[in-house]
C-alpha cells in the first residue's frame, strides 16, 4: 500500500513528465521524506540532486512511451524508502508505547510502595500508642488489624495489575 502511494506522490509530483526529457529534482525534506519534483527544491534546501533526462525515441511522447529503467528504479527507490520510513514510524511508536508502559508501571509500583509504608507507620504509631480505659487493647487491635486487611488487600491489588 505504501509502495502505490509513493507512485501516486511521484505522479502528482510531476514526476511522469521527466520520462520524457525533462528535469528531476530529488532531495531530503525536513521530515526525512525523500522528495522528486520536476521544479526545483524550495527555498532554503540546499543539497538536492539534479537529474538530466534525455528525449529519446522510445520515451518520446506518442512513439510507444516505454518507461525507462532508470525511472523504474527511481520510483522503486522512492517506494522502497517509503516503505523503510514507515517500518522505522511503527517501530519508533511501539518503542514510545512500551515506555510509556514501564513508566505507568514503575508509578504504580511506587505508589502502591509508599501507600503501603504510611500503613506501617500507622500500625507503628498505634503500637505505641498508650492503653487507657478510653482506648482499651481489644481496640488497639482491632485497629491494627484493619490496617493489615489494607495492605493485604493493597498487595492483592498490586499482584493482580503485574500479570
Amino acid at each position: 500500500m505504501k509502495s502505490a502511494i509513493a507512485i501516486i506522490i511521484l505522479l502528482c509530483a510531476g514526476v511522469i513528465p521527466a520520462a520524457y526529457g525533462d528535469t528531476v529534482y530529488t532531495w531530503t525534506d525536513h521530515d526525512g521524506t525523500q522528495r522528486y519534483s520536476n521544479a526545483p527544491p524550495p527555498e532554503g534546501v540546499t543539497q538536492f540532486k539534479r537529474i538530466e533526462t534525455p528525449e529519446t525515441p522510445e520515451n518520446t511522447p506518442g512513439t510507444g512511451s516505454k518507461r525507462r529503467p532508470g525511472y523504474d528504479r527511481m520510483v522503486e527507490k522512492s517506494a522502497t524508502e517509503a516503505d523503510r520510513l514507515e517500518q522505522q514510524r511503527k517501530y519508533r511508536e511501539k518503542a514510545m508505547q512500551e515506555k510509556k508502559r514501564r513508566m505507568a508501571e514503575s508509578r504504580r509500583k511506587s505508589q502502591i510502595q509508599s501507600q503501603r509504608q504510611k500503613l506501617e507507620d500507622t500500625i507503628a504509631t498505634i503500637k505505641k500508642r498508650a492503653v487507657s480505659p478510653t482506648y482499651p487493647q481489644g481496640m488497639k487491635e482491632a485497629q491494627i488489624r484493619e490496617i493489615q486487611k489494607q495492605i493485604k488487600q493493597l498487595e492483592a491489588t498490586a499482584q493482580s495489575s503485574s500479570k
